[in-house]
């Protein structure tokens, strides 16, 4: 094998991996940024049924809870 075909097959490698990492941290990043969304939609879910006084809050509340230990 030459040289020059071997140290393709090495940059070849070199991509796929690197492409590899870069998708599993934009997977990441993905679920991440999801998961706050859903946090703060909760939050102000919750804030106004429990400012109009309903006692379905409590599944907002609830779901933050789950969204906060996730976030953990």
């Amino acid at each position: 094998m030459s040289p020059l075909k071997n140290g393709s097959n090495e940059a070849t490698a070199n991509r796929r991996a690197l492409s590899l990492t870069s998708m599993y941290f934009n997977r990441f990043l993905v679920f991440r940024y999801v998961t706050a969304i859903f946090f703060f939609v909760n939050l102000y879910w919750a804030i106004v049924l429990f400012g109009f006084g309903s006692g379905i809050g409590l599944l907002p509340s609830i779901l933050l809870i789950g969204t906060a230990v996730v976030m953990v």
